[in-house]
């Protein structure tokens, strides 16, 4: 966990440099992330809905839920930019879940967000599994600039979501550090030459910062 969070913390400048309209960061800042397309399961809390199937085509087992919430009425282009969010969400734990068998996570991401996800694969591969709930709720595109670059940012709860032996199921811990049982993800987003939208950067701000602080 201490080569993961040393990681997170090194390419926080990177993200907070290439998105406008952010705010100064001062504390450290870790990276989850997440994928999701349109297919759904049950209705979860705070409006999201559990997503069976990731982009790649894997499906979640009944012991992992990645809920998702609806996106907001908005322009096409902000609808195609969320899509590209959501994608990326569900092709993170979908790499994560399987070892790496659904790898369409390549296919979601560049820079520093491919590396994050590419390292939450190997560290799982490593004899752990996913289980329990994580939630993405409060999706909002905070800004596009150059027509080709945009900024998502959503309020994420991985409160319930553990580390267990893939083995034995038994418990090893929460997925990411208790402080970031709830924090703020704000990712940097790029229209590729097929008019789909990816992720390029990710960064996440605690609740307990004044950059977290509207996901309380």
């Amino acid at each position: 966990m201490v080569g993961r969070l040393a990681f997170a913390a090194s390419v926080t400048s990177a993200v907070l440099a290439s998105v406008t309209a952010c705010a100064t960061t001062s504390a450290q800042v870790f990276h989850p992330a997440g994928a999701v397309p349109v297919s759904s399961g049950g209705q979860g809390s705070g409006g999201t809905a559990r997503v069976a199937t990731a982009p790649g085509g894997y499906r979640f087992p009944a012991s992992i839920s990645v809920e998702v919430a609806a996106a907001p009425a908005g322009s096409s282009t902000d609808s195609a930019i969320l899509t590209g969010y959501q994608d990326y969400v569900l092709a993170l734990w979908a790499g994560v879940a399987s070892h790496g068998r659904d790898s369409a996570y390549h296919h979601e991401t560049s820079g520093n967000a491919s590396t994050y996800v590419q390292q939450e694969v190997r560290y799982f591969s490593r004899g752990r599994t996913l289980q329990g709930t994580i939630r993405y709720s409060a999706l909002t595109v905070t800004s596009v600039f150059y027509g080709d670059n945009a900024n998502v940012t959503a309020c994420v709860d991985t409160s319930g979501f553990r580390v267990v032996s893939a083995s034995t199921g038994t418990l090893i811990g929460p997925v990411f550090p208790r402080i970031y049982a709830h924090y703020l993800e704000d990712v940097s987003e790029v229209r590729g030459a097929d008019g789909t939208w990816f992720v390029s950067h990710t960064g996440s701000f605690p609740t307990s910062t004044s950059e977290g602080a509207t996901c309380r």
